[in-house]
């Protein structure tokens, strides 16, 4: 069973950086930290685990393994010295028709060797990496092949071969500084790398509207370009420690005057040039003065106008005379094409990333088409397949294709002469198969060719053949539901499809730095699910300098407790849970059956969801807590088990058990304040006055204590 462990790659930094003895004494950090800097070359020694991989088994029914290396693109590959010690054991130790392994490397063939008794058990082959330069930066794709000298009529008995985690990549390589050309960007600060390294976006100390703005805006932006895999998080200037600055791509947001830090970049074009206008956005991208091995990019301009423009620019499409080189000066922006509302019924194999596919010989083959659906969506009309195909004329009439919807036939139909050339099965998609999120169609053909007293002389004959084309289409004319405000459906309503420029964060007017980290790591979340690639912009307001107006204009997402947001204070007698007239602490819950003195040592973080009090058509969440850490905890509960939210509230705390092994663990609880008031009142009908139950006292104490 293969485990693609994405939780590894943090792991693996600290890894290589104890391997390649990559830390220095250096600097301490007043805390006691340590700083990280890497050596500019080195050789790097991973293991399959290392790289997210258990032990693999392969076999005659599935004859090949894959494995993936993705190198930073600041890497330069030593040319020669590089090999693999694969691990490998096999099963029956000698084999009844030959066997060997052959191990390719980006699709070249590198070594082959036979399986005998005397490798059977746990044997370490040595793999040279040949011809030189074969290993590269990107991507690199190591693939092992099983073959067995069988026939069709006796293809021998079972054959299992296991290669180990424990097989082990080596290879040198030298660091060079990353390029400073805008025209890359998102990359380096988005990049498929097994090092991860992080962005920190850096605001001024007393950060203004338009720089949390500017910098949710980016936040959002490499969550897009990411799929969600980024590493970003959000400091103040005076919170930028020797490690951070060491060890992470930085985004410097901010005129000059109020980011000193900027000062300390060696900056193509100062930012009090002549050739800088108020209104202005400027870009300007600069290897790090901290560490020549990661980059620093600024988001200035002179006033808050400037500012903003810049960083909208970076989520922008420009294709004619678009951004190039270390330096871009932003004049103005157009405003952005309005899409659609109604997204596109139709999508071709091709729009989906699917070539041609061909199918040569008798053997059953399959093709798999993979689309999603969005959450809450409904039909206008019945979604159909139309599959469109040619064949050989000289197959069999009883050839067939098959068509499954997530993994459930949907129909089939026989290839002849009539569709040999321009066959199409239109085929309805039925809507109870159809699911929010991945859908998959499984198309298997089987091709019925020459005697059918010779079942193996055609297994792959290439005059047997069968094309799916990458014109067909799946045809589903859906339109976007109004869910119910529920938070099992996050991030919906905060980020569907053009919904995210309809949302404003709302923060402390004091906001403090676990606030901040959260904001951008949110923006990023929503930013990776709004699918606004090219036009994504964030708003993010002071609670006390947004007026009705514009907060009936939007979804709402407040961060903070009462005590710290005059928004959410005005707000506390609507909410699901509300606090204490004070905000230190929170009411009993209505439907308790018993309440408790509150505890001031103890944090929580509380999500909850609700109508807009400032426009019913709009949804509001609330992202609090009660203690200091109460708001960070809401935050993870948020951003780290989605999957465990529903009702309009949820309230995490941190596990407290000595025993635990990891410590930053989560106790979640969901409910749905709606349904227990409902149940509640149903209770009280069967009672005298407002005496409740016993049974229903213990039902409910039962549902918000467990």
């Amino acid at each position: 069973m293969r485990i693609r462990k994405n939780f590894l790659r943090t792991f693996l930094i600290c890894l290589i950086v104890f391997q390649l003895s990559l830390m220095n004494a250096g600097a301490q950090e007043p805390e006691g930290e340590e700083v990280i800097t890497f050596d500019s070359s080195g050789r790097l020694e991973l293991t399959f685990d290392q790289l997210g991989y258990d032990s693999e088994t392969i076999s005659r029914d599935n004859m090949h393994s894959s494995f993936r290396l993705d190198l930073p693109g600041n890497f330069e590959i030593a040319p020669s010295g590089n090999y693999l010690n694969l691990v490998t054991s096999h099963f029956p130790a000698s084999p009844d028709k030959p066997a060997q392994l052959s191990v390719v490397a980006n699709k070249s063939v590198i070594y082959s060797f036979p399986l005998t008794s005397s490798n059977a058990l746990s044997s370490t082959t040595r793999i040279d990496f040949v011809p030189d330069g074969l290993l590269t930066t990107g991507r690199n794709t190591i693939q092992v092949d099983l073959a067995i000298e069988g026939s069709c009529e006796d293809p021998g008995g079972p054959m299992d071969v296991t290669i180990g985690g424990d097989s082990v990549l080596s290879f040198g390589y030298q660091q060079q500084p990353y390029s400073t050309n805008l025209g890359n960007y998102p990359w380096p600060f988005v990049e498929n790398s097994l090092l991860n390294i992080p962005v920190v976006i850096v605001l001024p100390d007393q950060p203004a509207e338009h720089h949390l703005s500017t910098a949710a805006t980016i936040a959002a932006g490499l969550g897009d370009a990411s799929d969600g895999a980024i590493n970003v998080t959000a400091v103040n200037e005076s919170d930028l420690t020797p490690t951070l600055r060491e060890n992470a791509h930085l985004i410097f947001i901010g005129e000059p005057f109020n980011n000193k830090a900027i000062s300390d970049l060696d900056l193509t074009i100062p930012l009090e040039s002549d050739t800088i206008k108020p209104g202005y956005g400027v870009l300007e991208e600069v290897v790090s003065p901290w560490n020549e091995f990661r980059l620093a990019l600024v988001v200035s301009g002179l006033d808050s106008e400037g500012v903003l423009k810049a960083g909208q620019a970076l989520n922008r499409q420009a294709n004619f005379l678009g951004m190039r080189g270390p330096v871009a000066v932003v004049v103005d922006l157009g405003s952005v094409p309005q899409s659609s509302d109604k997204p596109t019924s139709t999508l071709t194999f091709a729009d989906l990333g699917n070539k041609d596919e061909i199918f040569y010989g008798v053997s059953p083959q399959n093709q798999t088409v993979r689309f999603n659906l969005p959450l809450g969506w409904q039909f206008d009309e019945l979604p159909y397949l139309a599959l469109k195909f040619a064949h050989a004329e000289a197959i069999l009439p009883e050839s067939i294709i098959d068509v499954k919807l997530n993994r459930v036939p949907i129909g089939s139909t026989l290839l002849d002469e009539t569709n040999s050339s321009d066959g199409e099965l239109d085929l309805s998609l039925p809507t109870h198969l159809l699911e929010e999120g991945a859908n998959r169609l499984d198309i298997t053909v089987e091709m019925a060719f020459g005697q059918e007293d010779d079942p193996c002389a055609n297994l792959g004959n290439q005059r047997a053949w069968t094309v799916i084309s990458s014109d067909s289409e799946i045809h589903i004319p859906y339109d976007m539901a109004d869910l119910p405000i529920d938070l099992q459906h996050f991030p919906n309503p905060f980020s569907q499809t053009s919904s995210f420029e309809q949302t404003m964060f709302v923060v402390p007017d004091q906001i403090n730095g676990q606030t901040l980290d959260s904001l951008v790591q949110l923006a990023a979340r929503l930013g990776s699910a709004s699918g606004s690639i090219g036009t994504t912009s964030a708003r993010v307001s002071y609670a006390g300098e947004v007026d009705q107006n514009t907060l009936a204009r939007y979804h709402i997402i407040i961060f903070g407790r009462p005590v710290e947001n005059s928004l959410l204070a005005e707000i506390n007698d609507e909410l699901p849970q509300p606090f204490i007239e004070e905000g230190t602490a929170l009411k009993p819950l209505v439907v308790d059956s018993v309440a408790f003195l509150p505890d001031p040592e103890r944090d929580a973080g509380l999500l909850q969801i609700l109508d807009s009090p400032w426009n019913d058509e709009n949804t509001l969440l609330v992202i609090t807590g009660i203690g200091d850490d109460g708001v960070a905890l809401a935050s993870r509960a948020l951003l780290e088990r989605t999957e465990d939210l529903e009702g309009n509230l949820t309230i995490a705390e941190p596990i407290v058990d000595v025993f635990a092994n990891d410590s930053s663990q989560l106790s979640i609880f969901s409910t749905d304040t709606r349904s227990l008031v409902s149940s509640l009142n149903r209770e009280q009908s069967s009672v005298v006055g407002n005496t409740i139950s016993e049974e229903a006292k213990a039902d409910v104490a039962n549902r918000w204590w467990k």
